[in-house]
């Protein structure tokens, strides 16, 4: 992560921000997307903020905060979450908005809810159209995205699945983490947010906050 730059790209937000702010002085905002026009991201537990904000030297906002893929304010979070169900098309501006982000050093934290195929597809459908050059791969079990500030040595899933984390990498760094299962950790969201039978990654708030740390330090 180049400090400086999102430093320089952040200030374009300044104009926007104001007044609308929800993060506090010196934290990283992180942001839940609003994406393919109105698609949100919905019942991802931001409980793995405060698991970096207490357990690590990388300050962040504790809530997630909606930003639409198509708006400058996106600029504003050098990490995002995007999660769903069913099928989606990104925009061409949406398209065109996640691609220089990524390029520019931002971090995408990505996930199917409750091993969702449509969102799958939808997916990996569109970032072959955001990076074809970057495709996505599985992630490493050795990676430094597991072990940046807890030692994962396994991912674990309520039903057994192979490959449940991939990656894309920019210039030798992780700039996505996906996986088609669940990174939700939506057990602890209550009833509305159940998987209620669906397959997800058990330790998935110890990996999301990996992946921060991780962001925010490369």
């Amino acid at each position: 992560m180049t400090k400086a730059l999102w430093c320089v790209m952040a200030a374009m937000c300044v104009a926007v921000m104001a007044g609308g702010q929800d993060t506090l002085p010196g934290a990283v905002g992180v942001g839940k997307l609003i994406y393919a026009g109105d698609h949100k991201t919905e019942c991802f537990n931001d409980a793995f903020l405060e698991v970096v904000d207490r357990g690590s030297r990388v300050h962040v906002s504790r809530q997630l905060a909606e930003v639409k893929l198509h708006d400058v304010k996106l600029f504003a979070h050098p990490i995002v979450v995007m999660s769903g169900k069913g099928d989606f098309t990104l925009t061409d501006g949406e398209v065109e908005y996640l691609r220089a982000y990524l390029r520019h050093g931002g971090f995408l934290l990505a996930s199917s809810k409750c091993q969702d195929a449509a969102f799958d597809a939808a997916f990996r459908r569109a970032m072959a159209k955001v990076l074809p050059d970057s495709p996505l791969a599985p992630l490493p079990g050795d990676h430094a995205l597991l072990k940046v500030m807890f030692d994962i040595k396994q991912v674990q899933t309520v039903r057994a699945f192979d490959k449940p984390l991939w990656m894309i990498e920019i210039d030798g760094r992780a700039a996505v983490l996906y996986s088609p299962v669940g990174l939700n950790d939506s057990a602890g969201m209550g009833t509305d947010c159940c998987c209620c039978g669906g397959n997800e990654i058990r330790n998935a708030r110890w990996i999301n906050a990996n992946a921060v740390v991780y962001a925010m330090t490369r």
